[in-house]
């Protein structure tokens, strides 16, 4: 488990009332709870992250909820004699602005991309891509934009020539996973674009930065992700499939996590997520995402982006 939500759980514990996450901290230290290799000045700020999207991810499974703005309790709490009622009331936060959409994206005019193709393939030179213009727009706008798109990656997570599936419930009973699909899709935003961005589009900051929000891991294993060596130069493709407006513009990075084991450990742990040989051998490749087909299916795709 993640060890700022550990130090939330022991806290919240001893404390048996709704906490912010500065008292979490606060009372954390005064326990000598907190691991040597947490440090920084906005600890606070991480802790109310991880609180808030350990919530958001496992919605009532989740070991915490909110009971107002920024105050989180334990819902093994809920039915002890001790909890007063205010205690039990749960509030529901806000949407934030990931669900809204309410953030800058890169996008690109779709006929633009479309002349970068070559013939007889749907790969796009990401270098190319910064020839032709590109703008930021909001992305709850776009649909009202069609000649626009935007770019979207996907993250595949490989240890040595293991790759990382991740695995989807059915939406009618969660005991069956249904879908699968390699790593975790992201969109580009304008943040993740600075002067030192290994790319000239933030590319491999986004891919970051969304693996930063899927796992919960210390200090330590985010400098680790950071490293350059670990990513690979990605792979772009330009699809189109169904009506006007159904395609995409997807560039696919893969992270290579052998000799770092906490993050092997995290999915070791998840019950979404396991590891299977690659190229995988999939025999309902109906089960997979549309571009997780692509990759099974496509022996090209797999050299391109096979880690070895």
């Amino acid at each position: 488990m993640d060890s700022y939500l550990e130090i939330a759980h022991k806290v919240l514990s001893e404390a048996r009332q709704p906490l912010c996450a500065r008292e979490m901290l606060k009372a954390a230290y005064q326990m000598q709870i907190v691991p040597n290799d947490l440090y920084g000045k906005t600890q606070h700020k991480t802790l109310q992250a991880r609180l808030s999207t350990d919530i958001l991810k496992y919605k009532k499974n989740s070991k915490f909820f909110r009971t107002g703005p920024g105050l989180f309790y334990l819902r093994s709490l809920l039915d002890k004699q001790s909890s007063t009622a205010h205690h039990t009331q749960e509030y529901i936060a806000p949407l934030r602005s990931e669900q809204l959409g309410r953030f800058d994206v890169l996008t690109f005019l779709r006929n633009d991309v479309f002349s970068l193709q070559k013939t007889g393939t749907t790969q796009v030179n990401l270098k190319d891509l910064v020839s032709i213009k590109w703008k930021y727009r909001r992305l709850s706008d776009l649909k009202l934009e069609p000649d626009t798109i935007s770019l979207q990656f996907l993250i595949i997570i490989f240890d040595g020539r293991r790759v990382a599936l991740n695995k989807t419930h059915t939406p009618t009973d969660e005991s069956i996973f249904k879908r699968l699909s390699f790593g975790f899709e992201g969109i580009v935003r304008k943040e993740d674009r600075s002067l030192f961005s290994n790319d000239s589009f933030g590319l491999t900051e986004a891919a970051i930065r969304t693996l930063t929000q899927q796992f919960s891991l210390s200090e330590t294993a985010i400098n680790i992700l950071e490293e350059s060596s670990r990513w690979s130069f990605p792979v772009t493709f330009y699809e189109t499939a169904g009506p006007p407006g159904s395609d995409d513009l997807l560039a696919i990075i893969s992270f290579q996590s052998a000799g770092f084991p906490e993050l092997i450990e995290t999915i070791d742990d998840l019950e979404t997520m396991e590891w299977a040989t690659f190229p995988p051998r999939i025999n309902d490749t109906s089960r997979l995402g549309r571009w997780s087909a692509r990759i099974a299916e496509n022996i090209e795709d797999q050299q391109a982006i096979s880690p070895i």
